[in-house]
């Protein structure tokens, strides 16, 4: 494999990467934003769900009212148990959270690009310690 094709492979694959990362925050976002609205929707359902029990007390025995404030009663279960799930859903975290060492993996891209880098007369320069600390990856 010749270096420029070398370099169009790595190319593509930076650019997958760099889709990848922006799917992942996009995720990352939409995580955020589900549980600001299931938070937000379990205000409004906890007053009808206490509206619904005061109802059902007073009119439980009334043959009209009665079955309408028991099914009110269970979709507000119903629609409660979805908004724990969105809840829970946005809390949950994408596997185990792994470490990489910034300076090998730069040292590595000096390398791989550095005769690309001589060929187009540019200087590609590369300061890193190899004993950098980890940065934390998920």
């Amino acid at each position: 494999m010749s270096d420029e094709e070398k370099i169009k492979r790595l190319q593509e694959e930076l650019r997958l990467a760099r889709q990848e990362v922006l799917h992942l925050s996009r995720l990352a976002e939409l995580g955020k934003l589900v549980a600001v609205v299931a938070h937000e929707a379990s205000q409004p359902l906890m007053g009808i769900k206490a509206f619904a029990q005061i109802l059902r007390r007073r009119h439980d025995d009334d043959e009209f009212i009665g079955p309408k404030v028991r099914l009110i009663e269970q979709q507000a279960r119903n629609m409660e148990s979805i908004l724990n799930n969105l809840k829970q859903f946005a809390r949950r975290e994408s596997g185990r959270e792994q470490a990489c060492q910034p300076g090998p993996v730069l040292q590595a891209v000096r390398q791989l690009l550095g005769e690309y880098a001589r060929k187009k007369e540019a200087t590609l320069i590369v300061e890193a310690d190899n004993d950098l600390p980890a940065v934390p990856l998920s």
